[in-house]
């Protein structure tokens, strides 16, 4: 399995159900170019990270409610990074 290519779907993903348009899964699927298996896999993974996604019944599509943000991650203190610069 291609982990990169899954992390960048799965924040592609994210953005696609943050614009406030719906998507059906299989509208998903073939933007992707992957099975609508894949596709539920991956919103699995959102609901698991706690991402509030859902199907809008009357949409007939998925969505991730417009009042969520994706928290800041910041670089902890002592990280690599941070030791490369001393």
């Amino acid at each position: 399995m291609n982990y990169l290519a899954r992390i960048c779907r799965l924040m592609m993903l994210m953005r696609k159900l943050q614009s406030g348009r719906c998507y059906t899964a299989t509208e998903l699927a073939d933007d992707f170019e992957v099975s609508r298996r894949t596709i539920f896999r991956d919103l699995n993974v959102l609901e698991a990270a706690h991402i509030p996604y859902y199907f809008d019944q009357e949409r007939r599509g998925y969505r991730i409610s417009k009042h969520f943000r994706f928290p800041m991650v910041e670089q902890p203190k002592g990280s690599s990074k941070e030791k490369q610069l001393i």
